[in-house]
C-alpha cells in the first residue's frame, strides 16, 4: 500500500514526514505488525534499511469471517486507524497528526 500525507505523522514513538511511503502490514499468529518505508519505487523489493516506522498492530477476533482482505484508513480527528480485516483477524494502528 502506499501512505501519502501533508502533514507529520506519529506511529508508536516514530515520527513519519510529509511525504509518500510503503505500508507493509506483517502477519502473524497472534499479533500483526505495521511497517512504514520509504521506498515507493513501483515493483522494488522490501528494503528494511529503509523503514522509518514500525508498530505492533492491535489484534482481535470477530464475528463475522471477511471472505477477501480489507484495508481501510478510518479518520476521526487528528487520528487516522489502519484496520485491516482478513478471515476472523481484525488489527488496526493508530496515526497521529502532530
Amino acid at each position: 500500500m502506499t501512505l501519502f500525507t501533508e502533514a507529520q505523522l506519529t506511529l508508536g514513538s516514530s515520527t513519519i514526514p510529509i511525504g509518500a511511503y510503503s505500508v507493509y502490514p506483517i502477519p502473524a499468529r497472534d499479533h500483526w505488525t505495521v511497517v512504514v518505508n520509504k521506498n515507493v519505487t513501483p515493483g522494488a523489493a522490501y528494503d528494511d534499511k529503509q523503514d522509518i516506522a514500525r508498530s505492533t498492530m492491535e489484534t482481535a477476533q470477530v464475528e463475522q469471517s471477511a471472505t477477501a482482505l480489507e484495508v481501510a484508513f478510518a479518520h476521526v480527528g487528528a487520528r487516522c486507524t489502519l484496520r485491516i480485516y482478513f478471515g476472523k483477524t481484525a488489527s488496526f494502528a493508530d496515526f497521529t497528526a502532530k
